[in-house]
């Protein structure tokens, strides 16, 4: 008797990493209009991709690098200045095809200074990682009737798009003083929470902005936290979507009058990642005849699924002592971070291990009322529990939500951070699909009413079924004592009301 055969193409979406590429950006501030310089108080600088493109063999990314400096001048006066960068890059790939879908991230590797005759040399060394989609159609068996199966579930992955979402936020502060001078201005983001309802899916975050600004002679700080909330309607369900969130523009405008300024912040947050539609496919992954030997062809596809994100937020602590030779700390104007990374994940049973670096910067006054800058360093290192193996594939993210500062005795500023830790993984899947089926030579059944059989050590119950020449699901209900899972050594009682098979 013939086997009734179904197959099925299936298209099967996967991303896959390019080799990354690391870019250095330098540029020289002329300070000489302003006195010179005397020490660099902050320096925080953070890359943008505007475009990226597939190419035939290439991505082509470009972007921005925004370096913003604080300093004192010659005069031991608080100033600063904003740069902005562009860079066009190629990233060479042989794989790569023309109008493939593709995202590239930039990061900040390490960025450093160093002081000239007034003139301030800045150093900025990013990081790209270009991520390309790939395709790829299987035709796999579904159905065989007339034959007995083993079937297994498959997820199968549909690229539905980029998320390219740009969502604008404002605060108004009222500073209750005048404010003569805004002397730093930065903005983090950061996507906490992704839910999806009746094809609607939502964001939920927040923007962390620090202010340090001039009234008189005073050097003064605010930090603010604004919610980000916004939604948008898909086409598909059970969407998967690792978000990434960065702050495309910013704006600070004072307003008020001459006695009570009011600083109003105007932050234009990008919301991106890539978004795949999961669902389960049954697939026929062996199957066999009792009448007749089968030749199957089969056919192998490695790609990688997205295991969606997991996050921890911890606080850390870090502190600095004031050099010898200088005075001792009055009082703290100021303090801000200057970078957040993470040097390393390391898998464990439960979850991931994360190691990284808080670098942050301290404006303070010391005893003789002289402005003096202190950068600190603040390694953490934290556990974060989500569904992580060997083979998944991950990327990382950590920002800074919020910073206190303490003065302690012996000339030790200490700091304390809110930190929230993000991860998002692609697990690696090897799909094994039967392409062909052929019926060859008949077979002699097992002709004997009672077969005795004792399991051997590594046998599983459908290897058995195929020796047998029954379904599982029989030799089960007629040895109820067995499990699916066998060890070995456990006896098989088979009774056949017929001697053919």
């Amino acid at each position: 008797m013939p086997i009734n055969t179904k197959f099925q193409t299936m298209t099967i979406d996967s991303e896959r990493e390019l080799t990354a590429k690391q870019i250095v950006i330098q540029c020289n501030m002329d300070t000489s209009s302003k006195g010179g310089v005397n020490s660099v108080c902050f320096l925080t600088t953070d890359v943008a991709i505007t475009k990226a493109q597939a190419l035939p063999r290439q991505v082509k990314a470009s972007g921005q690098v925004n370096i913003k400096v604080m300093y004192l001048d010659g005069e031991n006066k608080p100033e600063s200045f904003d740069y902005i960068s562009d860079f066009v890059e190629d990233i060479i790939d042989e794989n790569v095809v023309d109008q493939m879908p593709v995202k590239v991230s930039g990061y900040v590797v390490d960025n450093d200074w160093e002081i000239g005759d007034e003139h301030i040399k800045i150093q900025v060394v990013i990081e790209l990682q270009p991520v390309v989609v790939e395709n790829r159609e299987v035709n796999w068996l579904v159905e065989a009737g007339d034959a007995l199966v083993q079937t297994n579930d498959m997820i199968v992955q549909k690229f539905v798009g980029y998320v390219d979402e740009q969502v604008e936020v404002m605060h108004e502060y009222d500073s209750g003083v005048r404010v003569d001078k805004i002397l730093y201005f930065d903005n983090q983001a950061i996507i906490e929470e992704i839910s999806e309802s009746d094809k609607i899916l939502k964001a939920v975050g927040q923007v962390s902005s620090v202010i340090v600004y001039q009234s008189g002679e005073d050097i003064c700080q605010k930090r603010l936290s604004i919610p980000i909330e916004h939604e948008w309607r898909v086409d598909e369900e059970n969407i998967v979507l690792c978000p990434t969130c960065s702050v495309k523009a910013s704006k600070l405008v004072i307003e008020g009058d001459e006695n009570a300024s009011v600083l109003r912040c105007e932050v234009l947050v990008n919301i991106g990642g890539s978004m795949f539609a999961q669902t389960k496919q049954e697939i026929v992954s062996d199957l066999f005849c009792p009448s007749h030997q089968v030749e199957l062809a089969r056919d192998n596809i490695n790609y990688n699924i997205l295991t969606g994100g997991c996050q921890n937020v911890v606080q850390i602590v870090g502190s600095a002592v004031v050099d010898k030779s200088k005075e001792d700390v009055k009082q703290v104007l100021a303090v801000v971070p200057l970078y957040a990374g993470v040097a390393e994940v390391v898998c464990k049973q439960s979850g991931c291990g994360i190691n990284g670096l808080v670098v942050a910067g301290v404006i303070y006054q010391d005893e003789k009322q002289n402005n003096q800058c202190l950068k600190i360093d603040i390694p953490f290192a934290s556990d974060i529990e989500c569904d992580i193996d060997d083979d998944t594939m991950l990327s990382s993210n950590v920002s800074v939500s919020d910073m206190s500062v303490k003065i302690k005795r012996d000339r030790e500023i200490e700091i304390g951070a809110d930190i929230c830790i993000k991860l998002c993984g692609r697990k690696s899947k090897i799909g094994n699909g039967i392409v062909s089926v052929e019926l060859g030579e008949e077979m002699s059944a097992p002709t004997c009413a009672i077969t005795v059989y004792i399991v051997r050590q590594g046998e599983s119950l459908w290897d058995i079924a195929k020796k047998l020449c029954m379904s599982e699901k029989e030799i089960l209900r007629q040895n109820p004592h067995i499990v699916e899972k066998l060890v070995g050594g456990e006896k098989l009682v088979i009774y056949r009301e017929k001697n053919v098979c």
